[in-house]
């Protein structure tokens, strides 16, 4: 490598005593002026003040270089062996802003050990283009891979490495920054402290980032949410509007857009409070949300407008991964936001296995492991879940009283009053959340309990499981009243009628009998039952059916329903007469081909399948031989 000298023009006495630092500034080349190939040598004399290392790392102007200073003795000073400073370019840029990256996850899998990663802003020279660069061990091992990171030019040797670190990383007291896997609530089991990508909630007070991202939120702390391109990220937008107008805008144009209708109203209201979903688990579950109807309704606007709280747009929602695994992975990446899985498929989320999803998600519970400890992907849901579908994969009464069934079928969307196309949601909403979270759960939680108590003594009978995501829904009604000071139109004449639906509806889904009568004009005519053997005919009373319980059951499942999840047993038939027949005796005994079995007699005079039933029954003459009743 060749090495240039420089003659000196002012000496550092001309300057007065001078650093090394200030003396390059003033001798040494600029970078475009430099080479990577050839090293510059300027000369000094005894005015320069030289403190610390000869060989060191050091900025020089614009770059990074390695400085050489040689101290030739006093009575050893010729031109050839004279006071000079080599100068090596070793990175082409300087350093601005170093941290110290804490990797910190908060959902809620087992504690792991992550070393710190420091994250440099750098500052290309000649260009003057800024950039953050990640330098891990990995990078301080491999050379190649710190060259490859830095993203421009740089001879840093193996051996240079560790000393660019110390000098211009750790000895600048780098800001120390917490970065979370998870947005939403940071701690899921603790305060209501919220990060969103841009802003935090912290203690009651709001917090914004920094051009980098990271958020101060006092006493040199930092915090921020992990950002890859394969995620989204919420953002926060304030609003100039008075938050009251804000509300108040949003639920008249939800009041004008659904003509009144209240299921937009319930939904919306119970997605905003998903923030308590690890408090509602501990206390009774928090249910899933379920959009069951035709297209055209508006479910994906509703849905929308929930996210828009929570500072995600409908891209959030979920349309192709929804297998069991693939709706665990991202109800694991959010922290208490609603995932929503758009027009779910029956064939990927199907039978028990969704009964015992929203079994489990209720209560945020993780899924069971695979065999011999194995995790099989397991991870635990950090936030509530729902679904948008023409249809319920599967209808059973545990099933109806752990969601919020909000019926779409009669609901009509008028898309030329919606306010909140193109990503105007969380520009006009997301500004809300703040407000929800002031609340606290204490106050929640009272009127929570207030709602569910007045509600089982107005409807008796009602599950206590239904009631309560019902209550749920009505005390997000209450706090946006609170936070709106009472300013919000909500069509509240129509709750009776939704709750006596989904009693109605839960009641159908709670006994088997009439999937049976409904099947059973099929089953006769292709000769799948036989009087005599599985059910049997009042001579006198032809709409007095006996019915034998395990028998019937077996062929409903094998002749009739393939799907496992709606299959039934004879343990589920219940005694409660329903609307289209009465149960005149239960369990009556019987004796079939010599095994002691129950029947039920029951009266089908109101049944829809009572006709259907007579006319293939008569058709269909059964030999006396097969009659052991």
């Amino acid at each position: 490598m060749t090495q240039t000298y420089e003659k000196i023009v002012n000496t550092p006495l001309e300057y007065g005593i001078t650093t090394v630092e200030d003396f390059l500034n003033l001798k040494a080349r600029d970078y475009q002026d430099t080479s990577f190939i050839s090293n510059q040598v300027i000369k000094y004399d005894k005015g320069l003040k030289i403190a610390g290392n000869l060989n060191r790392l050091m900025q020089v102007k614009d770059y990074i270089a390695r400085v050489e200073i040689n101290i030739p003795k006093e009575d050893d000073i010729t031109p050839e062996k004279s006071r000079f400073i080599t100068v090596k370019p070793k990175l082409a840029a300087t350093v601005k802003n170093p941290y110290l990256i804490l990797d910190c996850s908060n959902n809620r899998t087992e504690d792991k050990n992550f070393e710190p990663v420091y994250e440099v802003e750098l500052k290309e020279a000649i260009s003057g283009r800024e950039f953050k660069v990640k330098i891990d061990f990995d990078n301080i091992a491999n050379d190649r891979l710190f060259k490859s990171g830095v993203k421009t030019l740089s001879a840093l040797a193996y051996n240079e490495i560790s000393e660019f670190i110390a000098n211009f990383i750790t000895k600048n007291n780098p800001k120390q920054v917490t970065q979370y896997s998870n947005s939403g609530r940071i701690n899921i089991l603790g305060n209501m402290d919220w990060i969103w990508s841009n802003s935090a909630y912290i203690d009651g007070k709001m917090y914004g980032a920094d051009k980098n991202g990271n958020i101060s939120i006092g006493n040199d702390k930092y915090i921020r949410v992990i950002k890859n391109s394969r995620r989204l990220l919420p953002m926060f937008v304030p609003n100039s509007k008075p938050i009251e107008q804000v509300v108040t805008d949003l639920f008249n144009n939800i009041f004008e857009s659904w003509n009144g209708a209240i299921e937009p109203f319930l939904a919306l209201s119970f997605m905003a409070m998903s923030p308590y979903c690890p408090e509602f688990w501990k206390k009774e579950g928090f249910g899933s949300i379920a959009f069951i109807g035709d297209t055209e309704a508006g479910k994906t606007e509703i849905t929308g407008l929930g996210l828009a709280l929570f500072g995600y747009d409908k891209s959030f929602m979920g349309t192709t991964r929804n297998t069991l695994v693939g709706v665990e992975q991202k109800m694991n990446t959010v922290n208490c936001i609603p995932v929503i899985i758009d027009d779910i498929s029956k064939f990927k989320l199907g039978g028990d296995s969704f009964i015992d999803e929203l079994k489990r998600l209720m209560t945020g519970a993780i899924r069971d492991k695979g065999k011999n400890g194995q995790e099989s992907g397991a991870l635990p849901p950090c936030c509530p879940f729902g679904f948008s579908s023409n249809y319920l994969p599967t209808e059973k009464p545990e099933i109806m009283n752990r969601i919020l069934y909000l019926d779409t079928e009669n609901v009509n969307f008028n898309p030329e009053k919606f306010n909140y196309f193109e990503g105007k949601g969380v520009k006009e909403l997301s500004c809300i959340l703040p407000y929800i979270l002031d609340v606290g759960f204490d106050t929640i939680n009272k009127i929570h309990t207030e709602i569910k108590q007045m509600l089982i003594k107005k409807y008796v009978g009602i599950s206590d499981r239904m009631v309560s995501q019902i209550a749920i829904a009505l005390t997000g009604i209450e706090v946006f009243r609170k936070i709106s000071n009472g300013n919000i139109t909500v069509p509240m004449d129509k709750i009776n009628e939704y709750i006596l639906t989904c009693m109605k509806r839960f009641k159908q889904t709670q006994s088997p009998i009439d999937k049976i009568l409904d099947a059973m004009p099929i089953l006769i005519w292709e000769r799948r039952i036989q009087e005599g053997l599985q059910y049997k005919l009042n001579p006198d009373n032809l709409t007095i059916l006996t019915l034998h319980k395990t028998a019937m059951c077996h062929a409903y499942n094998r002749y009739f329903e393939s799907d496992m999840s709606k299959q039934i047993n004879s343990r589920q038939i219940k005694n409660i007469d329903g609307e289209t027949y009465k149960i005149l005796k239960f369990n009556k005994p019987q004796d079939i081909r010599g095994k002691k079995r129950h029947s039920i007699i029951i009266d089908i005079s109101n049944h829809p399948s009572r006709d259907d039933i007579l006319a293939n029954h008569q058709k269909i003459i059964q030999s006396n031989e097969n009659n052991t009743w």
